[in-house]
């Protein structure tokens, strides 16, 4: 899976490989990998995800435990934070924004 942060300037790319999930940051303008962070640990699977306002933090659509619901991960301290924690499964976030006042849309199927 690929997103694109707010600038277009970073690809955030999530990948399993031998049993471990991965999401790396290759910057564009400098054409280099940022930097590398194992999930294993914190998620069992990621069915999706986007960046928020910022670059620094991206909403997700992550199965831990059997459950799937909507997390916040800040990328320079590596924590996740979970959203939603409800009997759906929570998938597709998306993160909107209006005047005072911050929403995240969720789709399930």
């Amino acid at each position: 899976m690929m997103a694109w942060d707010p600038k277009g300037t970073r690809l955030s790319i999530i990948y399993n490989e031998k049993g471990h999930l991965y999401l790396f940051i290759y910057d564009v303008i400098a054409k280099s990998k940022k930097f590398e962070i194992d999930l294993t640990d914190k998620f069992d699977q990621i069915q999706d995800f986007n960046y928020m306002l910022n670059s620094r933090t991206l909403v997700l659509s992550a199965v831990k435990n059997g459950h799937t619901d909507i997390y916040s991960f800040d990328l320079e301290k590596e924590i996740a934070k979970q959203i939603t924690n409800d009997v759906y499964d929570d998938i597709n976030p998306n993160f909107v924004t209006f005047p005072n006042f911050k929403l995240f849309f969720k789709y399930s199927f």
